[in-house]
């Protein structure tokens, strides 16, 4: 009997041992879970707003993509750069208008001004009366697109996104802070209507022709695409004496543009064409670059590039309006007279 007590007893103390252990292991485990819970949360396992660092690590894991989630889950959609949010169309925006007087926004135009001699984006003055001056003696040749004829960046403005990314050093302006934009990252010029006030003051555009213009990103063939407006030129002529009305609606027909291609000897080669008008109606709905006014000159027949001078002289410019819809009679006249003119 006393062995068999022995025995029993044995295998008691060993069950009893056992249970001991497994409570020791499984305390030890919950101990551990509940370190790191306070580290994250803060003391008792309270959530800390202010412990950025305790809600940077567990962040990502609401993040991650887990393989056979529920079709009804939400998966993390990686957020778009810049760069392509530049690529999707169209644009939201379709409507600029000038204040020339309060100086919100600035215009521009590539010269020799720069203090040491060098090329620059100059923003042009205004006058006292709000007026922007567009002119002077110190036009450059934009040699980017020799090979459309050459040209001259007479009165340009970058839209807000595009002015941030470009270079600071292509300015005349020595801080960053004190460049302007459109007031917009895009601009959509669908079958828009543009309005401009304007007088001349003894403008001489040297043989040229002074057109509006633009420049996009056509994502099709992954270069910047410049267009004139070359089938309704501003005429310095009819803007002389007093200041004058010029209103025309944009058309979405490549038969009313033309392009300002690349020049072949610049090896970089970002310039190009939208290859037909399906591209250019996408890349006019979404002007992420530049809009403006140049002075281009046609190649000669032979398809030679002419040698030509700079404009001179000047146009004060009190108003320019993008609008989507006409801008009224009040500044463009009667509608039916402007369609007879298209």
């Amino acid at each position: 009997m006393l062995v068999l007590l022995d025995i029993y007893q044995l295998i008691a103390f060993g069950a009893a041992l056992k249970r001991i252990l497994f409570a020791y292991i499984l305390a030890s485990l919950l101990g551990s879970c509940t370190s790191e819970h306070s580290a994250a949360f803060g003391p008792q396992g309270e959530g800390n707003a202010n412990d950025e660092s305790a809600l940077a690590r567990l962040a990502p894991l609401s993040h991650d993509l887990i393989k056979g989630r529920p079709e009804d889950r939400e998966e993390s959609v990686p957020a778009k750069s810049a760069s392509q949010e530049d690529m999707i169309g169209p644009c939201p925006f379709s409507e600029y208008h000038s204040n020339f007087s309060e100086q919100t926004h600035q215009w521009y135009r590539w010269t020799k001004d720069g203090a040491d001699g060098r090329l620059t984006y100059s923003a042009l003055d205004t006058k006292d009366t709000g007026s922007l001056i567009a002119g002077g003696n110190s036009f450059q040749l934009d040699t980017n697109h020799l090979d459309s004829g050459p040209l001259y960046l007479f009165a340009i403005a970058w839209t807000d996104k595009r002015l941030q990314t470009f270079p600071v050093s292509s300015f005349d302006i020595a801080g960053d802070d004190k460049r302007r934009g459109l007031g917009v990252p895009c601009i959509n010029l669908t079958r828009g209507w543009l309005f401009i006030r304007a007088k001349s003051e003894a403008l001489d555009l040297r043989g040229g022709e002074l057109v509006f213009w633009f420049q996009a990103h056509d994502r099709y063939i992954f270069k910047a695409v410049n267009y004139a407006f070359t089938k309704h030129p501003i005429e310095p002529e009819a803007l002389q004496g007093e200041f004058h009305n010029v209103c025309m609606q944009l058309t979405d027909s490549l038969d009313d543009w033309t392009c300002m291609g690349t020049n072949k000897t610049d090896q970089r080669l970002i310039y190009g064409c939208s290859p037909n008008n399906t591209r250019f109606k996408a890349v006019l709905a979404n002007v992420v670059y530049n809009i403006g006014f140049i002075v281009r000159h046609n190649k000669h027949p032979d398809g030679s590039v002419p040698i030509t001078e700079s404009p001179s002289g000047s146009l004060l410019i009190s108003e320019i309006v993008v609008s989507p819809t006409f801008p009224g009679v009040e500044k463009c006249g009667p509608p039916q007279h402007l369609r007879a003119l298209q």
